[in-house]
């Protein structure tokens, strides 16, 4: 289960971080990000990862750097497919090697954004996964 977990998360946010074409609606400063996996199947909910992060104005210019990376492995077994990306908001598709396949979006509203992204594997079983981030001032 954990390993699933894991999984998940690494392909949401290494296919996240290729999506932006344009810079996104956020400010700079210090965000607390949450993420929740719910597993289709599994009658326990998992408990979310929350973290706090600092964007620059660097970062939130370029887009791709307002969520974590994940494994470079991972962003080589995936294909990112039919990305339509504005400031406030960007879809895509995505293919994986093993089978996988998934479809997200994103929305940012100035001072937080959501993202949901839903994966399903080649046996069937869907994973979704969810962030809400806010931001909570500047960076220390």
């Amino acid at each position: 289960m954990k390993k699933l977990f894991i999984l998940s998360a690494l392909v949401l946010l290494s296919s996240a971080t290729m999506l932006f074409a344009a810079s996104p609606n956020m400010q700079e400063g210090k965000w607390e990000i949450t993420m929740a996996m719910k597993v289709e199947g599994v009658p326990f909910p998992m408990p979310p990862m929350k973290y706090t992060q600092c964007f620059t104005k660097e970062d939130v210019k370029d887009g791709n750097k307002t969520l974590p990376t994940g494994s470079d492995k991972k962003k080589d077994n995936c294909e990112v497919k039919d990305v339509k990306a504005s400031s406030n908001s960007t879809t895509w598709k995505m293919v994986c090697k093993d089978g996988t396949t998934g479809n997200g979006e994103i929305t940012y509203k100035g001072s937080s954004y959501t993202s949901t992204m839903t994966l399903v594997s080649k046996d069937g079983g869907k994973t979704v996964n969810n962030i809400k981030a806010k931001r909570l001032g500047d960076c220390k």
